[in-house]
């Protein structure tokens, strides 16, 4: 009897546990039809992950934040409509010269993109060495936010070191934005 009552308990928390930390993969083709919704057609086919993405709801809505070309490649910057529903994100996307150049040369003036989140140029600093940050782990079943400090320099999408500033424990994570860095378990 003891033993059926614990191993009930135990299932009651190991599903409860599971509903808490749900994520659902963010697919191309949702990628693939908010860069359309943008004016410039693209197929789930020509949408190219960096990364798992993730996001808290199964189908959340996406928005364009930035895009440009950067080293023969169309990068494009993502995020969730509601910020608490995912963190943002790049894909590279294979397009034509015409509608990256078109997609990339898009503002907010024309209706286009959002460029009202931070910069996506490779080459701008945006974390500076010694700087405070947040740093989130993910995996599965699993969200860990830890706060730490950045051991070096760094810009939207390139990886970095930090260290947790209790344990001196260092991580390798790629910058979000200025203080939000994303790791993996």
């Amino acid at each position: 009897m003891r033993r059926n009552l614990i191993l009930a308990a135990g299932m009651a928390m190991a599903m409860a546990g599971s509903a808490w930390a749900a994520s659902y993969r963010i697919t191309t083709a949702q990628i693939a039809a908010a860069i359309s919704s943008t004016g410039t057609a693209v197929e789930p086919a020509q949408v190219d992950l960096l990364t798992r993405v993730v996001a808290a709801t199964s189908s959340p809505r996406l928005t364009v934040d930035s895009a440009e070309t950067m080293s023969g490649r169309l990068i494009v910057r993502l995020s969730c409509e509601q910020s608490s529903e995912c963190l943002p994100f790049l894909v590279a996307v294979r397009a034509t010269p015409e509608a990256a150049a078109r997609l990339a040369g898009l503002s907010a003036s024309d209706g286009g993109l959002n460029r009202s989140s931070a910069p996506m140029a490779s080459h701008e600093v945006v974390i500076r060495t010694g700087t405070p940050a947040v740093l989130l782990l993910d995996s599965k079943h699993v969200h860990i936010q830890i706060p730490v400090v950045t051991m070096e320099n760094g810009s939207i999408g390139q990886r970095i070191r930090v260290t947790e500033k209790g344990t001196r424990q260092t991580y390798t994570a790629v910058v979000v934005n200025g203080g939000l860095l994303q790791g993996r378990l």
